[in-house]
């Protein structure tokens, strides 16, 4: 499981019609949504492609600036390649 810290930077005037289409995300959960336009959210995903796959259709999103990814955190993926360079 991959879990991811997203800022997303919206058009002040269109922050929450962003919120409310950031809803349809399965495993998005909005933590903070500042006056300033910026919303913090949390993305948990099974791998990095469906975490940068989701945070490019954020982008598609009307009022959406910038997504961007401030933490990440794969132990899942780190245990398997640590796995595979064992048995290699």
């Amino acid at each position: 499981m991959n879990v991811s810290g997203i800022v997303i930077m919206t058009m002040p005037d269109k922050t929450g019609q962003v919120v409310e289409s950031l809803k349809d995300f399965s495993g998005l959960e909005v933590h903070k949504v500042l006056k300033d336009g910026k919303i913090v959210a949390v993305l948990e995903r099974e791998s990095t492609g469906e975490e940068v796959s989701t945070i490019r259709r954020m982008y598609t999103i009307d009022g959406v600036i910038t997504a961007t990814m401030a933490y990440h955190h794969f132990e899942e993926e780190v245990n398997a390649l640590a796995d595979e360079m064992e048995r290699a």
